[in-house]
């Protein structure tokens, strides 16, 4: 899809207004998101994210089996070992329970750098 100067100009602004939004709303923003709730909602947020990366592996092992693509097969377990290092991360979160060892935030951070 290319994109067009129009479309470009579009988006931009509503970037903008999606930032200023966040500004002027910041303390009904704060009501909803309050610090007390903090690990519920980064469960809740990353468990989004782990089960997006394990509907991309199991999409690629499908197409893996109609069109045998090694370039499918790297890319659906590359997801799969970024689901599970996000994983990791969600549970070792400072504030989950205790998992393997004690969760701290130096064990998360781990996870999460080697994620990126």
């Amino acid at each position: 899809m290319k994109i067009t100067e129009g479309r470009f100009i579009l988006f931009s602004l509503l970037a903008i207004v999606l930032l200023m939004s966040i500004h002027l709303f910041q303390p009904q923003i704060m009501t909803f998101y309050n610090p007390k709730n903090y690990v519920g909602f980064h469960t809740l947020l990353e468990s989004f994210s782990i089960s997006i990366s394990a509907a991309i592996l199991l999409y690629g092992l499908k197409c893996y089996g109609k069109n045998y693509s090694s370039r499918m097969l790297l890319l659906s377990f590359t997801f799969l070992l970024v689901g599970t290092l996000d994983l990791l991360h969600t549970l070792t979160f400072k504030g989950m329970p205790f998992f393997i060892t004690e969760s701290s935030v130096a064990k998360a951070t781990w996870f999460w750098v080697s994620v990126v």
